[in-house]
């Protein structure tokens, strides 16, 4: 320290690694937080004194702004491959059924339903994608509490005279007025896919249990031990083995709609049961610690 001049902290060594107005900092991380890829706006960051920070918060916008294009591009891309094949997939359907209204033989007739169970299967398999797509885009945020138990006893309901049709039994308990955090347009989709997986992988005179409770959803299925270990269950287009005809993306839809809503899945099979086990999460959240964590690195640069 030279003589005459006091000493100042921002000089010395490491000081440059926080700005000098360290309010900028919390306020970058807001923004970071608040950014959302459907708005389509592109982050901008107020100059700093800093010169790092400045690098820094170019690099952040070149990668945020690449994001958002990304994104446009896909959502862009998923809107316009769904339209352009529903119209190619309608008219097949239609000739086949004009075609089956015809004076056929045995064995056309067979031809002509296996082609209209492949067009069937191709129909599902375009609405399955561009689900997935539109999940993985996080285009159903949600933000209020819905009540989970009310759509379970409705889906239940539902499935009954299927359930008696297959030879299945069933038992289920239903807590009253459970609440989770759930996009109305994605409860139907988890519970249908759910139970419709239970009785779609079992056999005649099997069992479906359903519990469902303040902390949990949980639903096991007798049926045949699966030949590729739970986990990889998940995957799209891995099937089990009771249903072939199965388009195989029904637990990668169930999985990204957990994973967006912040539920924890689980899939395991064991004395001849398949069980499926998703835990609701607790009303502290990871935002909440990245909050603390930027105030505590605020009062730091105070320091």
């Amino acid at each position: 320290m030279e003589a005459g001049h006091p000493y100042r902290p921002d000089r010395a060594y490491g000081a440059a690694r926080f700005p000098s107005d360290p309010g900028s900092l919390l306020q970058h991380a807001q923004k970071l937080q608040r950014f959302n890829l459907r708005s389509r706006k592109k982050l901008e960051f107020k100059p700093t004194r800093t010169r790092e920070f400045n690098e820094l918060n170019n690099f952040v916008g070149k990668m945020t702004d690449k994001a958002v294009d990304d994104y446009i591009s896909l959502k862009e891309f998923s809107e316009n491959a769904s339209h352009e094949l529903q119209t190619p997939l309608a008219i097949i359907r239609s000739k086949l059924e004009l075609m089956s209204e015809l004076n056929i033989e045995g064995d056309q007739a067979v031809l002509i339903s296996d082609m209209q169970n492949a067009v069937d299967r191709l129909t599902r398999i375009n609405r399955s994608l561009v689900l997935l797509a539109r999940l993985e885009n996080n285009e159903f945020e949600c933000k209020e509490l819905l009540d989970i138990s009310r759509y379970a006893r409705e889906t239940v309901n539902t499935f009954c005279d299927l359930i008696t049709i297959k030879g299945l039994t069933m038992d289920y308990r239903i807590e009253e007025r459970v609440e989770v955090k759930l996009h109305t347009a994605l409860v139907d989709i988890l519970l249908n896919n759910l139970i419709g997986n239970a009785i779609r992988h079992n056999y005649p005179g099997g069992h479906i249990s359903i519990e469902l409770t303040g902390s949990k959803l949980m639903i096991s299925n007798t049926g045949a031990e699966p030949q590729a270990p739970t986990e990889e269950m998940f995957q799209r287009f891995r099937k089990g083995t009771m249903c072939q005809s199965s388009v195989g993306i029904g637990l990668s839809i169930v999985k990204q709609i957990c994973d967006m809503s912040g539920f924890t899945i689980d899939y395991g099979f064991s004395a001849g049961h398949h069980i499926i086990s998703i835990d609701f999460p607790t009303t502290f959240t990871s935002s909440k610690l990245l909050q603390n964590d930027v105030r505590s690195l605020h009062e730091k640069t105070q320091l």
